[in-house]
């Protein structure tokens, strides 16, 4: 039988992922930094592999937002970037690794929760899915950590949370 994931065993794994995931990542340079690669070069790359998702051609923003998590894997927009690729294509497992990875370099938002949190949801993890609401739906609407994020969308994930936890447990 498998072994029942609660809260408490949840957030420990996290933790202990987190601090290796961190020590290897922050003993590293990335690719662009090895290549002197500069950051507009970069934001070129990210702007069209924006446009692409915008226009729904998710398999070259997939490709766009790999190139560029190949040449800096510690950039959050990069891996959240290719996480949203990942879920408008449906590859769910995908996703909820860059969407992990990117909160593990950055902190847990609340988007972030509830997109891996769909994710979950879509791969048949109720009792994952349900930690995870309750951890975005328990997040403050601003957060020092993340002040570039907009309030407003963290409002909305959060809400959104909560409404998927009445579902979850309705």
């Amino acid at each position: 039988m498998a072994e029942q994931i609660t809260r408490e065993s949840f957030l420990d794994e996290w933790e202990n992922t987190k601090k290796g995931v961190v020590q290897h990542m922050d003993g590293q340079q990335s690719v662009c930094a090895s290549m002197n690669i500069d950051k507009k070069g970069l934001g070129m790359i990210y702007q069209n592999a924006y446009r692409a998702f915008e226009a729904e051609d998710y398999t070259q923003a997939e490709n766009l937002f790999f190139i560029l998590f190949l040449l800096d894997s510690k950039d959050h927009n990069f891996q959240t970037g290719l996480g949203a690729a990942y879920e408008a294509q449906e590859k769910f497992d995908n996703a909820i690794a860059m969407y992990s990875l990117a909160m593990m370099r950055n902190g847990r938002s609340p988007q972030l929760l509830f997109r891996t949190g769909k994710c979950l949801l879509a791969t048949n993890r109720r009792d994952e899915a349900r930690i995870i609401f309750e951890l975005a739906a328990e997040s403050d609407i601003t957060d020092q950590n993340h002040p570039q994020e907009n309030s407003v969308d963290r409002l909305v994930s959060i809400e959104q949370s909560k409404k998927m936890l009445g579902l979850l447990n309705g």
